[in-house]
Formats: C-alpha cells, structure tokens, sequence
C-alpha cells in the first residue's frame, strides 16, 4: 500500500497565506472602520458589506485549504482509493479504461465493476457518469501531491492514454494543415510556444500588478499596459495558430488571454482612479471607434473564432467586454497621460483634444 497526500511545502505556504489574508483583512478592516468612526459612518450596511467582503478572501482559502489537505490517493496491488473531505472512491486497476494529464489535473476514465465498488451516493458526489458503464473522475492539483510524478507514471505503464476532445480536434487540424508533420517537430514548436504563451501571461500579470498598485515611473509602466494587448494579436498572428488566445476544453494550444485581460484591467483602474475627463460623450464615442478598429485588428490576426460558427459569438461577446474596457483606458492613457501640453486653471488640452484634469 502507497498513501500519496499534499506536499508538506504546499500545505506550509497556505497556511501562511491564510493567516497573511486574515491579518490584511482584519488590519484593513480595522483601520477602514476607525476611519468612518472618525467621520461618522453614513451607511452602516455598506461598512457591514465591506468588512464581510475583507475577510471573504481568507474565508475561501481556509475552504480551499481543508478540501486539498484532505485529498490523498492510496494505492494497493489491484487497486486505488481516492479520498475527498466527504467521500472516498475505490477504484480497480482493471476497470480503469484510459486517463489523460493536462495541467495538473488527472482525467480517468473507468467503469464500474459488477460487484459495486461504490455507492450511488458517492457516483453522484465524485464521478461524473458519461454512459452507462463508463465514468469519468478528475484530480486536480496533482502537482501539490508528494509524489504525483509516480501515480501518472503508473497510470503511463497500466493504462493507455486518451486523446478525445479539443486536442483531437487540434492535432486532426495540424495533420490536414501540414500533411501528417514530424511529431518530433510538432512537439518542439509546441513546447517553444507554451514557454512564449508563459512568459507573455507571467509579465502581463506582473505590469498589471505594477499599473494597479505602484505605478512608478508612472509613463513607463502605463505605456507598457497599453503595449500588451497591442502586441496578444501580432503574436496570435506569427505564431501560425500555434499560440491560440483562448483555451477550448483540453487544447494542446496555449493561450495568452491572461495578459491581455490583466492588463486591461490594470490599465482601467489606473485611469478610472487617476484621470477626470469632461466631454464624457466623445471619449465615449472615441473608446467606441478605438474599440471598432481594435476587434478587426484582433480578428485579422486570430485562428480560432468565426463568425461563422455561433459558438464563437458568446466567446467573442464576453471578450469585448474586457477589450471595450481597455478600449476606453487606451484612449484615456493616449489622450491624457501623454500630454505635454500646459494646463490652464488645472486644465490640459488633450492630445486626443479630450479637455482633462487630475483627479482629486
């Protein structure tokens, strides 16, 4: 018998976390309620609702905390057993059917063994019934189990390996697009864009992070998150479908969605919370032509949606929301933080000629 369970590490740098977010949120709590105390709350239901939200935080990673330290996965000669918080499930090496590991999470595929080796109930709660013999169970967060590495490898050397779905798809579409390729080769290319994707996402995180908290030297770091959502399109474009922006089921491509909605949002807050611009209607009007001409820049550029296919509409529809929202920040960072102009009464021309001001 072999238990696998969270790595000692992982659960040391949650706890840490935990307690880091109680500690903020009571913190901020306090400070934020001696605040109002001082100036006499006004609205004694929306200080009641901010401190609720402070400590919801924490709340979720001590939910998230107790569900994973007491996942673990215990293996016998014949057979495994996967326990959760609730429910435990047996599971026989020979019912297993085929299993695939993407991005840390392990799919198996099995079916039941004709003696019950569990319980409606437990069905129900973990495995998910696709017809009726065969189930479907997911384990996420392998890659914070001590010794995940050895449970894929048996699984490797036991099971075949499933490739169904978008990744099917995906690899019929590299097949017909380059007349059956070296799979060596595809494999390289594919592994070079998922470190291009990686490295994009991890620094428009990070400049997000930097527009939305410490915006210094504030030019730079605004020019930067601008840049990023410009440049998403032209990668989407000389990556020849190989870096994809969105992820569809369990897709070989990689996405780079993350770092041009992170620094959409970055950018909106810094020039929500920063700039006042007087002539609402036509910087509207301006985000709305920005927000026209950057959708057909991003739809020149990108593989994956079509306007032929209606289930691409609601992709592309909640997307636009994010893009219409840099949009507007665009043309405020264009129009306001770039201005050289001399301010008159406080006043600056614009280089969009938006009239604006600092906000107070």
């Amino acid at each position: 018998m072999r238990t696998f369970k969270c790595k000692k590490a992982y659960k040391i740098t949650m706890i840490l976390f935990t307690v880091a977010a109680f500690v903020f949120a009571i913190t901020t709590a306090i400070i934020t309620f001696i605040a109002l105390y001082k100036d006499g709350i006004q609205n004694a239901a929306l200080a009641a609702a901010f401190g609720v939200f402070m400590l919801l935080v924490p709340a979720v990673l001590v939910w998230f905390c107790v569900i994973s330290f007491h996942t673990k996965l215990v293996f016998f000669p014949d057979q495994f057993v996967y326990h959760t918080l609730k429910n435990e499930i047996t599971i026989k090496a020979k019912n297993v059917r085929s299993f695939f590991y993407r991005h840390g999470i392990l799919t198996i595929f099995f079916v039941r063994d004709t003696l019950g080796t569990f319980s409606e109930s437990t069905e129900t709660a973990i495995a998910q019934k696709k017809d009726e013999m065969l189930y479907k169970i997911q384990i996420g967060g392998m890659g914070f189990i001590q010794g995940a590495e050895e449970i894929v490898q048996w699984f490797s050397e036991n099971v075949e390996i499933r490739v169904d779905g978008q990744a099917l798809s995906d690899l019929i579409e590299i097949a017909v697009k380059y007349d059956f390729p070296n799979p060596n080769r595809v494999g390289a290319v594919l592994e070079k864009a998922r470190h291009i994707a990686a490295a994009l996402n991890i620094a428009g995180s990070i400049i997000a992070l930097w527009v939305w908290v410490f915006p210094v030297p504030y030019r730079f770091c605004v020019f930067l998150a601008l840049a990023v959502p410009l440049i998403v399109p032209l990668l989407l474009r000389f990556s020849n479908g190989f870096i994809r922006f969105d992820r569809k089921g369990n897709s070989i491509y990689p996405c780079i969605c993350l770092a041009s909605i992170a620094c959409a949002l970055g950018l909106s807050w810094r020039m929500l919370n920063d700039i006042s611009i007087a002539n609402i209607r036509r910087f509207f009007l301006y985000g709305a032509i920005f927000f026209v001409l950057y959708m057909a820049f991003f739809l020149i550029c990108q593989k994956e949606f079509s306007v032929r296919r209606p289930g691409d509409w609601g992709s592309l529809f909640l997307y636009s929301v994010y893009l219409f929202a840099y949009s507007l920040a665009a043309v405020c960072a264009i129009n306001c933080v770039f201005d050289v102009s001399a301010p008159a009464d406080g006043v600056y021309r614009g280089v969009l000629f938006l009239p604006w001001h600092w906000a107070e």
